[in-house]
């Protein structure tokens, strides 16, 4: 028996998982569909201090990519394997990924993962703000150093160093524009960092949805093309793209062109006003308009 892949998804009641590849770049997809939307572009060069350059947006992308890294820990991976495989505790990922990039416990599993390429750019706000997408910040943790080894399974072998190289070589492949020459750092921005976190978390929930995106097993090197088209097709189904709805009712002025149901007594209301009206405020003090 060979190396068992790493998963990033795992369905138990199936007995099924989602390559941890995969995952990754479900998520990395979706980061890379909202930051295109025109709000959240603008929002992003807002807090950057400048517009951000295709370079910068792939890099981004990477970063949103490696989001869940600390899965590649045997202690979380044992989570989908025969109970009692996993001698010891179970490991969470989150302080497992800041492990990986800031300890000195294994450079090696790094250094799969592109470390030398990315610390170039890479800087610790960037790393702890994608790995912080479960909402709360945290701290590094000795633990999560601990038990990077290798593991006999009834399935195989589990070696976390040769599923991070196999995923290291997937982001040189899906991710090119990210790993251009030149040494220019990431912007010293903090409001870069809190927003970039909370869409790498709604690019999680949203990738994490297996009706948009369907547990595939064995890696697939071209996966990341199917990772696209479903989040492209994944944020216009919730909502966030309103490009299409934009389309449908530029010529249309009905209640039926936005809903598939009837209005209430308010919508009908708002549809029975004229659009070109401009809203209008009450004058207070004295002559003077409200401000």
């Amino acid at each position: 028996m060979g190396n068992i892949p790493p998963w990033g998804k795992f369905d138990e009641s199936r007995d099924d998982i989602h390559h941890l590849s995969h995952h990754c770049a479900d998520v990395a997809a979706c980061f890379e569909a909202l930051a295109r939307l025109p709000v959240v572009e603008n929002r992003l060069n807002v807090v950057a201090g400048g517009v951000l350059d295709a370079v910068t947006c792939a890099r981004l992308t990477v970063l949103a990519f490696l989001h869940d890294a600390g899965k590649l820990h045997p202690g979380f991976q044992a989570k989908g394997w025969p109970k009692g495989v996993r001698r010891g505790p179970l490991n969470g990922h989150v302080h497992e990924g800041a492990a990986i990039f800031t300890a000195d416990f294994s450079p090696q599993i790094a250094q799969a993962l592109c470390f030398d390429d990315l610390s170039a750019w890479l800087n610790k706000d960037a790393l702890f703000a994608t790995l912080a997408h479960h909402g709360r910040p945290f701290r590094e943790a000795a633990a999560a150093e601990r038990g990077w080894r290798s593991v006999q399974t009834p399935n195989g072998q589990y070696d976390p160093l040769a599923a991070a190289s196999e995923i290291g070589a997937m982001m040189h492949r899906w991710f090119p524009a990210a790993f251009a020459i030149g040494n220019a750092s990431m912007p010293n921005a903090p409001g870069l960092w809190h927003l970039f976190c909370g869409l790498v978390t709604l690019a999680d929930w949203i990738g994490s949805d297996r009706d948009f995106f369907p547990y595939v097993r064995a890696l697939e090197p071209d996966y990341i093309g199917k990772a696209r088209v479903q989040a492209a097709r994944a944020i216009g189904i919730v909502g966030l793209d309103t490009a299409s709805l934009s389309r449908r009712i530029a010529a249309c002025s009905d209640f039926s062109c936005v809903a598939e149901f009837a209005p209430n007594a308010q919508q009908k209301m708002v549809g029975a006003c004229d659009p070109d009206e401009r809203l209008g405020f009450p004058r207070m003090r004295g002559d003077r308009p409200w401000r």
